[in-house]
């Protein structure tokens, strides 16, 4: 996987956690939309199509879906921060590590989602 082997990839498993923490709001929607049967049709990912050295891929990026499931996503990492706030102002430190997971995967997640919109 890495050289260093597995061990040495045991760094990346907060962040690993992290983003499949803030994915997770996502991934409900889609579970819900299957379960009241709404169709909607497999998107893939487009290709940038940069065939030339005068294009770059940053003009051909995709854009994402406009829905409010990024701005949800980002609400709740700014809950979970304050979450984090109180449990370090009521000295709940060896906790504080674990719920830093939820506040750094859904603002990633959210931020990347609102930035692809633009």
């Amino acid at each position: 996987m890495r050289p260093g082997g597995w061990l040495n990839a045991l760094k990346f498993l907060p962040l690993m956690l992290a983003v499949g923490i803030g994915l997770c709001i996502n991934q409900t929607r889609a579970v819900l939309e299957a379960l009241v049967g709404k169709e909607t049709e497999f998107v893939r990912t487009p290709k940038h199509g940069v065939s030339s050295r005068n294009e770059n891929w940053i003009a051909k990026r995709n854009r994402a879906m406009k829905n409010l499931v990024p701005y949800f996503e980002t609400t709740m990492g700014l809950y979970f921060a304050a979450t984090v706030a109180v449990a370090c102002i009521h000295g709940h430190f060896i906790s504080a590590p674990f719920l830093c997971l939820f506040p750094i995967g859904f603002l990633y997640v959210g931020s990347l989602s609102v930035h692809r919109r633009r």
